[in-house]
């Protein structure tokens, strides 16, 4: 049984210090597609401005969430309030979703520094349901020079290096049929000065297609 998840694209990434970070819409989006927004700050203490529609589905605290929304067909593109705070974000579009917004069924983090190259660290996590869309997220409280690979068996989303502002993102996805425990691993990374804290994490999507007891009909119409 083919997964109900597909890729549909990347849509466009923005980083700002002050003002206003407007993301262009992923090319092929339509009506019903799963939008899905990570946007992150180097502050922890700031709480990421939810733009209009969207709704938090996993958050690091505040200061990192992703955000979803169903696409109504007549979407514009989502705008973050920065609010004088250094943040980054990026907008992509999946396919075949529950048609609802999707919640998080399971998910970790971690945390590590890098020195000059290395790896940002992402968990290990054992999703609970099939038919899943795994992310993995990394961000870094400083600009990275070079993002060079994902973790084993993901495809990236996107990357963003925000230099002015000292702060970095990198996501990626793996779609699952029958659930597969996903090891630790991380994004490469290299280009990095002094030693950077970075964070990570792997969040399991639900698909929204469950199985459930349907009551079957006897020969005498009536239900069993």
């Amino acid at each position: 049984m083919p997964s109900i998840w597909s890729f549909v694209a990347a849509g466009g990434n923005g980083a700002a210090q002050t003002g206003t970070i407007t993301l262009a819409l992923p090319a092929g989006h339509t009506a019903g597609d799963t939008l899905l927004c990570l946007c992150v700050t180097k502050a922890q203490t700031i709480t990421v401005p939810v733009p209009s529609g969207y709704t938090s589905i996993y958050n690091k605290g505040t200061w990192c969430q992703l955000l979803a929304k169903i696409d109504s067909g007549a979407e514009t593109a989502p705008a973050i309030a920065s609010g004088g705070n250094n943040m980054a974000a990026s907008l992509v579009a999946f396919r075949g979703g529950p048609g609802i917004i999707p919640t998080v069924s399971t998910s970790a983090t971690t945390n590590n520094n890098v020195t000059s190259s290395g790896t940002i660290n992402t968990p290990a996590l054992s999703p609970s349901i099939d038919n899943g869309l795994i992310i993995d997220i990394g961000s870094c409280k400083d600009n990275y020079g070079t993002f060079s690979s994902n973790p084993s068996g993901f495809s990236t989303l996107d990357h963003l290096a925000f230099s002015a502002g000292g702060l970095s993102l990198v996501w990626a996805y793996q779609i699952q049929t029958a659930r597969a425990a996903i090891s630790a691993d991380g994004f490469s990374i290299s280009g990095v000065g002094a030693s950077v804290n970075c964070d990570g994490s792997t969040v399991a999507i639900n698909s929204g297609l469950l199985l459930s007891s349907v009551p079957t009909r006897s020969l005498l119409g009536v239900g069993s």
